[in-house]
């Protein structure tokens, strides 16, 4: 799969039918332009997430996304916006201030003959730490804790041995380097804000008043030496001005941090490739508000953490409700998708069942109060599921739950053959994750044939007598069978779930699905 100047995949097109006449009776007006324009395409759009090291879902750099709108900013998210500028300005000063004192002599040169290298090998890891925290912070966010750090202290070093002798200076230089090195590692294991924001605010404290000292100490009053310098530090200060006004522009527009994201600061590790938790909500929203057309959209190596997570936050989103798509994230396989505006063939079974339930109540099958008990959902989000489903989220493409349920008992979900093994999956994520409440679960596979004409086919799945999923039954929907059955029985059981049928009722009625009223 080709790949994007921003390493993304380029997602590929789902297929779908141009017209839908045949078998379903509509118009190709009614379906025109609700449909995919290939049909032999893959139906996954595969976008996997982009790769990151460590970084913080904080601020967001410039994005491909060209949908995106401002919105309100929350004030956690403005809190953070506000601080992070606050410790960026204070590093440029900061690195002002190691120019300015980079000049400074030491009292004591070494001797000539000592290699040269034995005195710069202590502070070639003060060049090292600044250079991969700034090659770490371009690959993943605009600011990154770990500059903070390595910059402070280069800056810590030099001010505390700039009267030093070379001799004394090395040692010196490699103890801060251990300091430092051990504070960041486990800034990066334990993501632990106390100890590095001691520290920095520490290291910024004694360097400010230290270059002030050595300014006063090592330069005359008036003298071209200290307007030099005074001049770098307003160069750092001017920085800084430029650093927040930039920060503002690029946080201006961007979403706001959703409050399902605020728990989650950095991101888990998944297998040996780290993903933002802010990035991954923001691919996955992009992809989403990208779509033009009826999509199914795939994206994999989503940890739990992120994936839940990620999933409850683009509920929040207020552009991702209006597009109102349906979306699963699957704990057991790490994996997350989403449908954006289905085309009609699928919702079909929506409006047959709906029917079915009408036909419930004129036949007496289902009393006023039992019709009552329980109601019908389209693209409702759940998220009760258990071991090994524990953390999934998913919309369902029709649900029946009784009212004092979280979960439902009977779910209808519906897709294209290319995506059979995905509704395989979710079925199982159903029956294995909804126990006990999930009795039923109905798939829908349909598939594009010659002539624009449409075949259906339709499969019962419930639990089976040694806990699996089992397939109870199977029937066509087009083409229109001569000697196929009349109807898919489900009992009074099934339909109430866990929560139990009315007093004076039984669980084993029957009532029959009519195959004719979906055809």
């Amino acid at each position: 799969m080709p790949s994007n100047h921003s390493g993304v995949l380029q997602p590929r097109t789902p297929t779908s039918a141009k017209n839908l006449s045949a078998g379903l009776g509509l118009s190709d007006d009614e379906v025109h332009g609700r449909v995919h324009q290939q049909s032999k395409q893959q139906c996954l759009r595969q976008v996997p997430q982009r790769a990151s090291f460590l970084c913080y879902p904080y601020l967001r750099t410039k994005s491909d996304d060209r949908h995106k709108q401002s919105s309100t900013q929350s004030t956690g998210f403005a809190s953070c916006i506000n601080n992070r500028i606050l410790m960026l300005s204070v590093s440029y000063l900061t690195w002002a201030s190691w120019l300015s004192v980079s000049s400074l002599p030491h009292s004591t040169r070494p001797s000539s003959t000592t290699p040269r290298c034995v005195w710069h090998a202590p502070f070639t890891v003060h060049w090292v730490l600044p250079g991969c925290s700034s090659l770490f912070a371009l690959l993943t966010a605009t600011v990154d804790d770990l500059s903070m750090l390595s910059t402070t202290t280069s800056v810590l070093r030099r001010v505390l041995t700039v009267n030093l002798s070379l001799i004394s200076s090395p040692a010196a230089a490699l103890i801060l380097g251990i300091i430092l090195t051990g504070i960041a590692l486990y800034h990066i294991i334990t993501d632990e804000l106390i100890v590095h924001q001691v520290f920095f605010g520490v290291s910024v404290t004694v360097n400010g008043i230290r270059t002030l000292q050595l300014i006063r100490t090592r330069t005359a009053e008036g003298s071209a030496a200290r307007a030099q310098i005074w001049g770098m530090v307003r160069l750092g200060a001017h920085l800084g001005t430029i650093a927040f006004g930039k920060v503002a522009v690029i946080a201006e527009g961007d979403p706001a941090i959703p409050e399902a994201l605020c728990s989650l600061r950095s991101s888990p590790t998944l297998g040996d490739q780290p993903l933002s938790v802010y990035r991954t909500f923001l691919n996955i929203r992009a992809a989403i508000l990208a779509s033009a057309e009826s999509a199914e959209l795939a994206f994999e190596n989503i940890h739990p953490t992120v994936g839940s997570a990620v999933y409850d936050a683009l509920l929040e989103d207020p552009d991702i409700e209006n597009l109102a798509p349906r979306m699963t994230y699957n704990s057991s396989s790490n994996t997350s998708s989403a449908r954006v505006m289905p085309v009609r063939v699928l919702d079909v079974p929506q409006a047959w069942l709906a029917k079915e339930l009408r036909a419930m109540c004129m036949a007496n099958f289902l009393s006023g109060p039992e019709s009552n008990h329980f109601d019908s959902f389209v693209g409702t989000s759940f998220q009760d599921f258990v071991a090994p489903y524990a953390g999934s989220r998913k919309h369902p493409d029709w649900a029946l739950i009784p009212n004092a349920d979280a979960l439902p008992s009977i779910v209808a979900e519906s897709g294209w053959s290319d995506c059979w093994p995905k509704l395989i999956t979710e079925m199982e994520m159903w029956l294995q994750g909804g126990r006990p409440n999930v009795q039923l679960v109905l798939l829908f596979k349909w598939s594009k044939r010659v002539n624009n004409n449409v075949v259906g086919e339709v499969r019962l799945y419930h639990q089976g007598a040694a806990g699996n999923s089992t397939e109870k039954f199977r029937a066509s929907i087009f083409p229109i069978g001569q000697d196929g059955p009349a109807g898919i029985p489900i009992t009074r059981g099934e339909i109430f779930g866990v929560s139990g049928v009315f007093p004076g009722q039984n669980a084993t009625n029957v009532w029959t699905l009519s195959i004719t009223r979906l055809q």
